[in-house]
């Protein structure tokens, strides 16, 4: 039972990472400018800032304000090394250095909680973002968590 469960994860996984090289692919392609591609520029310019491979000041604004309205017996009861385990072994290993991907070696990161909360809510690079994922408190609980595979 419990192969069946990984390897579905792991089966997901793939499909995500394949999914967001594919949309990466497509959003390489030049748009026709039309009325409605000219308005909509900004919004798509800040869409594709969540996937760059910087953390940008709204990002970690935004996950200042998770970390400070997360209650804290939420983020304590979160599980997060069960959600660690599901969600980021297949890339970063169950210790955090696996680094599959160009995965980030966690046990060797120098990020910040606000950065790891950022990069986890709104993804960066290859990660998919967890923002509809995981509730706010998951994502402090992971972020922490993460902190904790340091050497």
């Amino acid at each position: 039972m419990y192969f069946r469960s990984t390897l579905f994860i792991f089966l997901l996984t793939c499909l995500s990472l394949l999914c967001s090289c594919n949309q990466e692919k497509s959003s390489n392609k030049q748009p026709v400018k039309t009325e409605k591609s000219i308005k909509d520029a900004p919004l798509q310019q800040k869409e594709r800032s969540s996937k760059s491979s910087k953390i940008d000041a709204e990002q970690l604004a935004r996950a200042r304000y998770i970390i400070e309205n997360s209650p804290m017996d939420l983020v304590k009861n979160a599980k997060s090394e069960e959600k660690y385990k599901m969600l980021c072994t297949t890339c970063h290993g169950s210790k955090g250095g696996l680094g599959i991907g160009g995965a980030p070696d966690l046990t060797k990161s120098k990020a910040t909680l606000e950065e790891n909360v950022a990069q986890i809510y709104f993804g960066r690079g290859l990660m998919s973002p967890y923002k509809g994922v995981l509730k706010e408190p998951e994502i402090v609980a992971m972020a922490k968590y993460v902190e904790s595979l340091r050497k």
